[in-house]
Formats: C-alpha cells, structure tokens, sequence
C-alpha cells in the first residue's frame, strides 16, 4: 500500500494517540458504543460466482456502456470501473458512512464513518480481507440548530433524543464536519484515494449532507481525498451475476439487515444504531459474494455524481427546508 500520512503499516496506524485529544475523544465514544453491542461476526466461507457467472456480468457491462472511459486517465476500460487504477495498484480506501437526523426540520444529530481497506484473496478459496485498525472509526454527535423541530419518528427509530446530554453538549454540523474531513484526509495516504461508502443512499439521510454542502456559500465540502461513491444496494440489484442479487437470494427485501444476515448467517443486532450500520455496510462489501463486482463500471461513481441531476435539482428546491445553523 502507498505510504503516507494514513497509510497502513504493519496492520496499524501510525499516530502519536496519547498527544492528541481529539482521537483519545473518539476512542473513549467508540470504546463506550461498542462494549453496549456484539461485535460484527466474520464472514462465512462461500462458494465463489460460476464461470457462467462471469460472462453474466461481461455482458451486463456491455449493455451498460460497451466501453466506460477512465476520466482520471483517459484511458478506455471495458468492465471496470471509473476507479479501477486505484484498484489495481493496491491504493483504495473505503470510507463506511451513517448519519442519524432528527428528521427533515432538525437535521444530522449523529455522523460516522469506518475507514478500511480491503486485500483482494489470492485464489478461489482465498476470500478478500477487511483491514480495520481501532482508530478508524470517527463517531460524533452533532448539535441541530436554533428552532430544529425533532420528529417523533426519527426518535423513535434511533432512540437520540433533544434532551440527549451528547447531543446537548455536541458541535454544530460545521464544526464537526471540518473535524470529520481532517479525520478521514489524515487516514487517507497520498496516493491513496478514498470512496465513500452508503448502504441504499437515494433514500437515506446523505440527502442532508448533499444540501448542507451544496447550500449557496456554504462553508461545508467533501473531505479532499474522498473522489468515489459507491452504493451497495444499487450494485447487488444491478448485477444479476451477484450472489446478493434479490433473484438469487430470494430475499423478501434487499435492505440492509436482511442483506447482512443472508452474508453472515447472523442477525444484525442493534440496526439502525449508526456503528453497527457502519460495520454491516463493511461486512457485506469485503465479503466474497460482493467484492468482487466493486470495480465494476456501474459500481463506482464520482463523488459529484452521488445522485442523479434530477434529483439534484429536486433537493436544490427543498434545500430552504433546512435549519441554517446560527
């Protein structure tokens, strides 16, 4: 892997923890979250796609688009995704993202992200690796603005509430999203490149993060290192090779917990609580029954491209609805 100021070594991060208060804050919130819940079960071991498979999804390309055109490099790729250089070389760094809103008047009451990497089996019977160290998760609360009307509903599915002592005592959304940039770019070495990474994005709550960063003179942008996006969801439905693919699983529904059970042979415990949301979007995407269609070309997209025109021109005319924070 690149070296740089991110970079893994060892398995490790190297970092001066014990002289920075920021991270010692960010691991006591991580430590304190995570002894409330089971950790994230290992993969189980599955076969690999068939050989029929694979043409499955050459084809599924070409009907996309018979040749995608790299704009990092210029180069034609057939297959793969916009990202693939990065991919290649060993240099992707993905970026698990959540956030938690107290509804469409109060805005993000709770930001996460779990950087890891992911190392490519050797063979068939060598499934991919997720590498994760302890202080690759970023988890903050998030203080809503003067007047933010909180809804019932996003109460009660996160059980965060306005009298909630880590709400109560949080940063806006401003601070801690300069905060979150520095983070992810200091986890993130310089020739590495990050691709941020959201589980069913279009109906999500990372429509309030695209408002907020694309408000007029906003102050808010995307961390410098983060170029890619990728929706999982989007992937498995698309890809009929996949063996997430809803005709393959049978699943009643495609949605996060169901997905990762199917994966794991295990219940998602806690959903909803934006750290195991996080860990479950990282065990589905480094299992072998997914990674393999990740460099795939409608598998990445720019990080600019995160939701269509029309829908970006829908959430330019909602924008008004959002809290401006004092």
């Amino acid at each position: 892997m690149s070296k740089g100021a991110g970079d893994v070594s060892s398995m490790s991060i190297c970092r001066d923890h014990n002289n920075d208060t920021s991270y010692q804050i960010i691991d006591q919130l991580w430590a304190s979250e995570l002894s409330n819940h089971p950790p994230v079960p290992p993969e189980i071991t599955i076969e690999n796609v068939d050989s029929m498979s694979a043409d499955n999804d050459l084809n599924e390309d070409q009907e996309d688009c018979n040749s995608e055109v790299n704009n990092e490099s210029n180069t034609t790729l057939t297959g793969k995704s916009i990202a693939h250089k990065h991919f290649n070389a060993g240099e992707a760094v993905f970026l698990s993202f959540d956030v938690e809103t107290g509804g469409d008047h109060c805005g993000i009451v709770q930001l996460l992200c779990q950087i890891f990497r992911i190392i490519p089996g050797t063979s068939s019977s060598d499934p991919p690796k997720i590498v994760t160290t302890k202080d690759d998760i970023y988890n903050k609360y998030v203080k809503p603005p003067e007047g933010a009307i909180w809804s019932q509903h996003a109460i009660n599915i996160h059980g965060i509430t306005p009298s909630d002592n880590r709400v109560q005592s949080a940063e806006t959304i401003e601070t801690a999203w300069i905060d979150f940039c520095t983070f992810v770019d200091s986890h993130i070495g310089s020739n590495e490149v990050g691709i941020l990474l959201a589980y069913n994005s279009k109906t999500c709550d990372l429509k309030w993060l695209w408002k907020l960063i694309n408000i007029p003179n906003s102050s808010m942008f995307m961390p410098s290192k983060c170029k890619f996006f990728l929706n999982p969801l989007k992937v498995l439905k698309h890809y009929k090779s996949c063996p997430l693919h809803p005709t393959k699983t049978k699943l009643e529904s495609s949605n996060l917990q169901s997905v990762y059970k199917y994966v794991t042979r295990t219940d998602l415990i806690g959903a909803h609580d934006s750290i195991i949301d996080c860990k479950a979007q990282t065990a589905i995407v480094g299992s072998r029954m997914f990674y393999s269609f990740v460099d795939k070309t409608k598998s990445i997209f720019f990080i600019n491209d995160m939701f269509l025109k029309r829908e970006q021109s829908k959430m330019k005319k909602t924008t008004r609805t959002c809290p401006a924070s004092p």
